[in-house]
């Protein structure tokens, strides 16, 4: 027993300072929290020891100022950081490129092996799409939905309600096109009147419009 209570006061203290953040994220230079993005900037990975790191890129329209401190990071257990609020991608959009500048504004090409690395630049969530979708009503049976993201096919992911909130079953859901999909009702829709198409699954709903 005292053997292993050795052992664990020798453990302990690793284990308290490990990093929270893993190798691909530190090379990928960001983290993906929720309604937040954090920048992550190790300075091994670029063979550097700054005094300043600033992050900049398309969501700054690539500014060019080192004193902005909303773009300034942090330093603490050799590793730079800044938490920038990002609810429903409003600051910074998947795909969104960027870069690190250091000290006197020198420019930092992203260190071998990061995954999202495009065109000499890092970037945000690169293969992601946000999820969207809207809807036409083509006839008293029919919508034709347009979904971007993860599109679910079965029919009991999909509801279609009038402004009241009556629900108007569904017969059936097809794939058209790569986004496009046919959503077929079992009791006939006016085209005079107001309906909504919701995927609950994703958050989504949207009118459906007629033109």
């Amino acid at each position: 027993m005292n053997k292993l209570l050795i052992l664990f006061a020798f453990a302990l203290p690793g284990l308290l300072i490990a990093q929270p953040y893993t190798d691909e994220e530190k090379l990928q230079g960001f983290v993906h929290n929720g309604d937040k993005v954090i920048f992550l900037f190790d300075p091994s990975l670029y063979d550097v020891a700054p005094e300043k790191v600033v992050v900049t890129g398309t969501f700054r329209n690539w500014d060019q100022d080192m004193n902005d401190n909303q773009w300034t990071m942090a330093y603490k257990d050799k590793l730079w950081t800044l938490e920038v609020p990002n609810r429903d991608y409003g600051r910074i959009a998947p795909g969104a490129e960027f870069k690190f500048r250091i000290d006197n504004g020198k420019w930092l090409s992203p260190p071998e092996g990061a995954p999202n690395e495009k065109g000499g630049n890092l970037t945000f969530l690169k293969d992601f799409v946000v999820p969207g979708v809207k809807a036409e009503l083509r006839d008293d049976h029919t919508i034709w939905a347009t979904i971007t993201g993860a599109r679910p096919l079965d029919k009991k992911d999909y509801r279609v309600t009038m402004a009241d909130g009556t629900e108007i079953p569904i017969a059936g859901v097809l794939p058209n096109t790569s986004t496009g999909t046919l959503i077929s009702t079992e009791t006939p829709m006016d085209i005079r009147r107001v309906y909504f198409l919701e995927i609950p699954s994703l958050g989504l709903k949207t009118n459906c419009s007629y033109d």
